[in-house]
């Protein structure tokens, strides 16, 4: 079972496009742990306020489980942008955990 020791947070508001309802939402990653006998690593994803029950990510080791939870968190969230405005607390737009949009734009 992965860990629910969580490494990384980041809160954001999720305003719906619609209703302009602001929701506030907490992405957080667990450190990664042991899966299997083959060296692999899992790590625990939350999206609290927006999705529940994630299932593991899991990479060939800790540094790829990592990444691919931050993957996971772009893919997720960019999915939704037709429906949300996504910004951090300050109001600022949120770009991504990496700085661009899933198709690598600024």
């Amino acid at each position: 079972m992965a860990s629910t020791h969580w490494i990384a947070e980041r809160k954001l508001v999720a305003i719906d496009r619609a209703t302009g309802e602001r929701t506030p939402i907490v992405l957080r990653i667990a450190a990664p742990v042991p899966w299997g006998d083959d060296g692999d690593a899992a790590c625990n994803l939350e999206i609290a306020g927006m999705l529940e029950n994630i299932k593991p990510v899991i990479g060939i080791d800790g540094v790829q489980a990592l990444a691919e939870a931050c993957r996971f968190l772009d893919l997720y969230l960019d999915g939704r942008r037709d429906r949300f405005d996504l910004r951090f607390p300050t109001g600022e737009p949120y770009p991504g955990v990496w700085g661009l949009q899933a198709d690598g734009q600024p």
